[in-house]
């Protein structure tokens, strides 16, 4: 009878501390799933944070930035005014500059070189041969190119022609150097100086 009831107590109290370890188990798992999901929670807060505070500085730069370029815009349309009022020609030689600059894919400031070698940017200077803006030999292109002799005297004509024939001589040689001194020579070379006059003109700093 003795042995019956320990037996029983036994099985009991086995019974009751493989309950209590599973109960302290699950418990410690669940404690340990919650401080992982705390911990997880924090850092996403965390990286959240991070983000907007990024994303807010990020905005602040890109505001500062489109302010300064709202004022150097602002700049650039009273020079711009101001030059039209007070030199019109001079504004038109420009548009006409980047027009045909990009037609004939030439640096434009190239272009504004040899107009400056060429004329000192006087649209009515005329030589023995030569005409306009960029000096176009009219006897010798006058075929070629169809020219009007009394449209040479037109800002934006004589520049588009002069930059045609510049790109023509281009396509040829293959290099701006030698395109130069066949521009101003033809291909009776004797003013083997000109290239480099027209690489020093202060104009070829526009683009710098």
């Amino acid at each position: 009878m003795t042995g019956g009831k320990l037996g029983s107590n036994n099985k009991i109290i086995i019974a009751a501390t493989a309950l209590v370890l599973f109960a302290l188990s699950y418990t410690t798992k669940v404690l340990i799933d919650v401080n992982c999901g705390v911990r997880q929670d924090k850092e996403r807060a965390a990286r959240t944070t991070d983000t907007l505070n990024w994303l807010a500085h990020k905005y602040a730069g890109e505001r500062d930035m489109g302010d300064r370029m709202a004022k150097e815009i602002d700049l650039l349309r009273f020079r711009a005014r101001a030059s039209e009022l007070m030199h019109p020609e001079w504004i038109d030689i420009l548009n006409s500059v980047w027009i045909s600059s990009r037609e004939y894919d030439i640096p434009e400031n190239l272009v504004l070189a040899v107009i400056h070698r060429e004329s000192m940017f006087r649209s009515n200077a005329r030589s023995s041969v030569a005409y306009g803006l960029m000096q176009i030999h009219y006897a010798v292109w006058r075929d070629e190119l169809e020219l009007e002799e009394d449209r040479l005297w037109e800002i934006e004509y004589n520049i588009d022609k002069g930059c045609k024939i510049l790109r023509m001589y281009y396509d040829e040689c293959g290099d701006w150097g030698r395109a130069l001194l066949h521009y101003n020579n033809g291909y009776d070379i004797r003013n083997v100086a000109y290239p480099e006059r027209v690489m020093s003109s202060k104009f070829m700093g526009v683009r710098q």
